[in-house]
């Protein structure tokens, strides 16, 4: 037998292998694929089903929008001022004040000041609105048409588009004033010879715009024919400012708006972003043209300017109290005088010669009075003590100029007007001689005689206003030489008062008729005399004005009044050769106020050369001649009548609301400029060119402007 040996590991028996799991069925696999389906389906279903409810109420949101701006634009066209109030947010008074004021001149859309006018029917155009990611304040994008005259006549369509912000104030939609955030910050770019200043969002149309009118100015220069380059040291400086009153500044001026040395215009957004190049070149017309003619003027006058310097009392950009300046047309420097001082009130001298000037006595009892006459290099003490009257100051020059006497009013504790002159020709070094007057006085043309007028009563006085003789009721005296002189009085040939124009001869003192109100020319209504005055430059000329009674609207009527000098004296009915209506204005008239007469302001000023006659009367925002609301950024409109030509020049100039009692102005020694104080700026004006010229200061604003004469060589 044989036998087999086996191992332990040999006798191991390893379990048979695992049969391999079974593979899942196709069933199964698209089961799970089905179910992962369905889940993407259901939730775009419900994303798509939020998404358009999102889509539902941001567009229900920007229709509320466009509702909200549809009802300010319905406000607009039908002058609903309740209704537009009611659409602005009140989170910033300053800002809600300015749209109201733009809504009353029709500036919301209205851009007259560009030389564009609304198209009629204007269809809606694209409205783009923008939301704020929280869904509670938007951008508004409104585009706006405007017609322009375009070339050989034919109108152009502009367009331009409006943004406005809008947030939500419970259910409701409201205007709100752009932020900083939305203008960004401001930028400075200085050109070759014009300088930009401008909020970032309007980068890109002020940088058009400094580009071209660099070309303009170039070509300005150049002069067209002759190729020279600009003077040495032109620059233009343009600040575009997000203010939105800038809109109402232009309005109804032919000039832009100063500021310093710079011209202060809305920026871009506020008059509307141009959307096509027609649209632009209308932006820019209407930015430069003013600035265009300015500097064309500046470059080339008609005539040469006055051999005057030009002084104002001017605020500081830092400061609250005017201060002397004084400006130097040649050199185009300005400089201040006596710094360190403030004052007042600015009084010129006749003919130029020196300014009087009232100081600001701060520190000081407020009864005091410091007067000073300032020449160039020299200040004599004409005042300094105590005054007991209230609102003293000097109001007026008596005639004649040669030897001017300097009326100082007030009023005392009892409101009775109270009057003194300052003799001159008396003074040392403790002040001038002060003459108290018991009334208002006029001088004669030789300074020995005096008409004094008090409360519709009259006398004839001495030089020194003692009265002589009584000349009984009568009012608007005046002197046509050293002897004769003449008023207006009442008489009532048939019972009806009329006033009339008298002359008499000193020392006689027999008045004798001149002519009355009803010799006067006019057909339309019943002409009344309130003020009459020799013409100072044409012997044996009067001048009479006053209102048409029962015209409507009313109106001021200025007659020239031709004497016979040789028949004054021996025949004064029969004196009068001619009698013409010289200017018929609206009424409220106001000359200058260093000519103040006894019963006020007179209501036009005579120029040096007895050419122009310049009547003044406030005027409302719309630039219409009315009555003035304090509440209005009122101004002034000047009537320049040319009594030669038989023509009458009007425009308007701004002024500061303090102290605004009247306009700031003054005639050059010869009568050929007339200088203005307007609103940021001085204006010099030759009315026979029908040239004006702008002259920027540095300082905040200026008063009381007057031509100076230089001081006289040494010799």
């Amino acid at each position: 037998m044989s036998l087999d040996w086996v191992t332990d590991e040999e006798s191991y028996s390893q379990p048979p292998p695992t049969p391999p799991a079974p593979r899942p069925g196709r069933g199964r696999r698209w089961g799970w694929a089905a179910l992962l389906l369905l889940l993407l389906l259901a939730g775009g279903l419900i994303y798509r089903q939020q998404w358009r409810q999102v889509q539902a109420q941001e567009a229900s949101l920007k229709a509320e929008l466009i509702a909200s701006y549809q009802l300010r634009q319905q406000a607009i066209q039908t002058q609903d001022a309740e209704l537009f109030a009611l659409t602005l947010a009140n989170q910033d008074p300053a800002w809600q004040v300015a749209q109201k004021r733009l809504f009353t001149l029709g500036l919301l859309t209205g851009r007259d000041t560009f030389n564009l006018a609304p198209l009629p029917n204007d269809p809606a155009g694209e409205i783009q609105v923008q939301l704020t990611p929280d869904w509670q304040a938007a951008e508004l994008r409104a585009e706006q048409h405007y017609t322009t005259p375009g070339r050989q006549g034919q109108p152009q369509i502009v367009r331009l588009a409006q943004t406005t912000l809008y947030q939500r104030h419970g259910q409701r939609w409201l205007q709100t004033p752009p932020n900083a955030l939305f203008w960004g910050e401001t930028q400075t770019v200085r050109g070759t010879q014009v300088d930009v200043t401008f909020p970032a969002r309007d980068a890109t149309t002020v940088r058009q715009l400094q580009t071209d009118l660099e070309a303009a100015v170039a070509a300005l220069c150049a002069g067209g024919t002759t190729p020279q380059p600009c003077p040495a040291g032109l620059r233009l400086t343009l600040h575009f400012d997000t203010d939105p009153n800038l809109l109402a500044d232009l309005a109804g001026q032919a000039t832009p708006l100063f500021r310093g040395q710079s011209y202060l215009l809305p920026t871009p957004t506020l008059v509307g972003q141009p959307l096509d190049d027609i649209a632009y070149q209308a932006l820019f017309q209407g930015y430069t043209r003013p600035i265009l003619d300015d500097l064309r003027n500046s470059l080339s006058p008609p005539i040469p300017l006055p051999t005057q310097d030009i002084v104002a009392l001017c605020f500081p950009a830092d400061g609250f109290a005017p201060q002397l300046a004084h400006y130097s047309p040649a050199g185009e420097s300005w400089t201040n005088e006596l710094p360190g001082r403030a004052f007042r009130y600015l009084l010129p001298r006749p003919g130029g010669d020196g300014i009087v000037l009232q100081e600001d006595l701060r520190g000081r009892d407020a009864s005091d009075l410091r007067l000073l006459l300032w020449q160039p290099g020299r200040e004599t003490l004409l005042f300094d003590g105590l005054n007991n009257q209230r609102l003293a100051r000097p109001v007026a020059w008596g005639s004649p100029p040669a030897n001017p006497h300097l009326i100082i009013q007030g009023t005392t504790t009892r409101a009775v007007a109270q009057r003194n002159w300052l003799d001159l020709n008396d003074c040392h070094s403790d002040g001038c001689r002060l003459v108290p007057l018991p009334a208002y006085a006029i001088w004669s043309n030789d300074g020995q005689q005096t008409i004094l007028s008090q409360d519709g009563q009259m006398w004839r006085g001495s030089a020194n206003g003692e009265p002589l003789a009584r000349l009984g009721a009568g009012f608007s005296p005046f002197w046509l030489d050293a002897q004769t002189y003449g008023y207006t009085r009442y008489t009532a040939p048939a019972g009806v008062p009329i006033a009339e124009i008298v002359l008499a001869t000193a020392g006689q003192d027999q008045p004798h008729t001149l002519l009355r109100a009803t010799d006067l020319p006019d057909a339309a209504g019943t002409p009344f005399i309130d003020y009459v005055t020799a013409n100072p430059a044409r012997p044996g000329t009067l001048l009479a004005a006053g209102p048409i009674l029962g015209s409507s609207p009313g109106r001021y009527n200025i007659y020239q009044i031709t004497l016979d000098e040789n028949l004054i004296s021996s025949n004064p009915a029969g004196a009068v050769q001619q009698v013409t209506l010289a200017a018929s204005l609206p009424d409220a008239l106001r000359g200058h106020p260093a000519l103040l007469t006894p019963t006020g302001y007179p209501p036009f000023d005579i120029s040096p050369d007895g050419r122009w006659l310049l009547a003044t009367m406030l005027h409302n925002p719309a630039g219409e001649a009315t009555a003035y609301v304090a509440t209005d950024p009122a101004g002034w409109t000047f009537f320049l009548h040319d009594l030669d030509q038989g023509a009458t020049h009007q425009f308007t100039a701004g002024y500061p609301l303090y102290p605004g009692q009247y306009p700031y102005y003054d005639w050059s020694a010869d009568g050929r400029w007339l200088l203005i104080g307007d609103d940021g700026y001085l204006r010099l004006v030759a009315p026979a060119y029908d040239y004006q010229r702008l002259l920027p200061h540095p300082y905040a604003n200026c008063l009381f402007t007057a031509w100076l004469n230089p001081p006289a060589p040494p010799r």
